[in-house]
């Protein structure tokens, strides 16, 4: 299970004299505080130091923060207060911090901890920023020289994980607070007059416990019309900030929010997920029959996680968590995201079938082409040295797409797998054969030659995890057209959508960095 976390920091009380106050900012966390633990977070700190904020204190926090996550964590880090640009990087201004007296990169906390990133064992960290505000007043003083607004950062591309920066404003513009003197002139929202607040953090904050909000990119368009509507309330003149959001990965398959959450009496609660994978199973046609493919279709077989197009009904509690042993694949059998292992991130379940369905063959496919030759490199190891490839049985015969090859897996699969592969092994794999062509590739594949020029384990790894990314990435694809289809109903049938697809998103992530070691 995902574990999300978040570190709240707000500098609002500024010793310099120069600096305008920001006495909202501590309401603003408290609000944020209450609305990430009712949306699932299972942590939520607000930092705080008798010395004040001050970039030691910043730093080591953050740090502390990124170090101390368990692997697979999702991390969120808030910095709220003033903030500026300055040569080419990011700042928070501290409480401490004297322009007068020191330049701002000695006096500020630059925004990057890039090296803690790369240390950090998260699964996901994303940085709300809340700052470059409205109020920085130096009376006559002219600001620093090369002082300006958020500049255009650059995620660090060697980073192995997801990593967004939430920018409350777009650069050349200004963060907006609302003081407790302005007057709400128009809407109909929760915010009434007298409040002071970030209009970023206020929107961010009230859009949490909207379940539907699922990805970075929905969530980037439902805070800024929430922005935009607030700054036309109050009557702020000139055009609404616009929210930035800085990242390398896609936005749409960025989920940074827990599942659809319930409240009782006053204790915060993940709603009961629903077990759409314990036994119940669609069906799904075999390969359409043709002339290069009909001897090796298969009539009809179950869709192993097939999700229902409606909510399904209430069920009993799902079964017990499963020992880390039982963590062979996520592909072995379909149970509910509960009986998934918490403590690794390497496979998403010991137990979890993704609902993968083979292609559909065209008749005239070449299946030594390069989109199946891997499958066939699988094949030929799993027939000509059985030794290599352990991990095979683990692997079900929907991450074989061409039907030929699902045909020939059936076979092997039939008489044990490659554990059974002592005696009169490829024999009995020939004689399980149900017709004569299924047969004569079987004996092709026995006999063919390997790509590699050094057949050994390395080469047997690399086979056996490219044709689990393949169906891994498969898998992500049909449940963000599932997620599409289904925003509209109720949070409970998106719940185990969002879990599935972030878990399989660490797992393939987890493929690329550490290869046959995570399968």
């Amino acid at each position: 299970m995902i574990h999300h976390k978040a570190l709240l920091i707000g500098a609002s009380d500024y010793d310099d004299p120069a600096i305008a106050p920001l006495p909202f900012v501590p309401g603003d966390l408290e609000r944020m505080k209450t609305a990430l633990l009712q949306r699932g977070f299972s942590a939520v700190e607000i930092a705080s130091s008798r010395r004040g904020i001050t970039p030691n204190f910043v730093n080591g926090k953050v740090t502390d923060f990124l170090w101390r996550a368990q692997s697979g964590d999702a991390l969120l880090v808030m910095l709220s207060g003033h903030g500026v640009h300055f040569e080419g990087a990011d700042y928070l201004v501290p409480e401490d911090s004297y322009f007068s007296s020191s330049s701002i990169d000695k006096s500020c906390i630059k925004i990057d901890w890039v090296k803690e990133l790369e240390n950090s064992p998260a699964g996901q960290i994303v940085f709300l920023i809340d700052a470059c505000r409205e109020g920085i007043d130096r009376s006559s003083m002219a600001p620093p020289p090369g002082v300006r607004q958020w500049g255009n950062r650059k995620v660090a591309a060697s980073l192995r994980r997801k990593v967004a920066y939430v920018y409350a404003c777009s650069p050349a513009q200004v963060a907006l607070f609302v003081r407790a003197s302005d007057v709400r002139s128009t809407g109909d929202n929760n915010v009434v007059s007298g409040e002071s607040f970030s209009i970023f953090s206020r929107a961010v904050s009230d859009l949490v416990s909207d379940a539907g909000l699922a990805n970075l990119e929905e969530f980037e368009e439902a805070v800024q019309g929430r922005i935009e509507a607030t700054h036309r309330d109050f009557g702020k003149s000139g055009v609404a900030q616009r929210v930035r959001i800085v990242t390398d990965v896609d936005k749409r398959s960025f989920f940074i929010f827990p599942g659809a959450l319930k409240v009782t009496d006053s204790a915060v609660q993940l709603q009961t997920r629903s077990d759409r994978g314990s036994g119940e199973m669609g069906s799904l046609a075999g390969a359409e029959p043709g002339a290069g493919n009909a001897d090796f279709a298969v009539p009809s077989r179950p869709v192993i996680g097939a999700t229902p197009p409606s909510p399904p009904p209430p069920r009993p509690a799902p079964p017990p968590r499963r020992s880390a042993k039982h963590a062979a694949s996520p592909l072995r059998a379909s149970v509910s995201p509960s009986s998934r292992p918490s403590t690794r991130t390497t496979a998403p379940s010991s137990t979890h079938k993704m609902g993968l369905t083979p292609t559909t063959i065209d008749p005239t496919s070449d299946f030594r082409s390069p989109a199946h030759r891997t499958e066939r490199e699988l094949l030929k190891l799993a027939l000509q040295k059985p030794d290599l490839v352990p991990e095979f049985d683990e692997y079900v015969e929907a991450e074989f797409t061409a039907a030929p090859y699902s045909a020939v897996y059936r076979c092997i699969s039939s008489i044990g797998g490659v554990k059974s592969r002592q005696g009169d092994y490829l024999a009995r794999i020939r004689n399980s054969a149900p017709n004569d062509r299924v047969r004569d590739l079987l004996f092709e594949l026995m006999v063919e030659p390997m790509l590699g020029k050094k057949i050994g384990r390395s080469y047997a790894g690399m086979q056996l995890v490219q044709v689990r990314i393949r169906s891994v990435q498969r898998r992500i694809d049909e449940l963000q057209a599932e997620f599409a289809r289904l925003k509209s109903e109720p949070p409970e049938a998106v719940t185990n959508l969002m879990e599935e697809t972030w878990t399989l998103q660490q797992y393939l992530q987890s493929l690329r960095q550490t290869g046959v070691e995570a399968l």
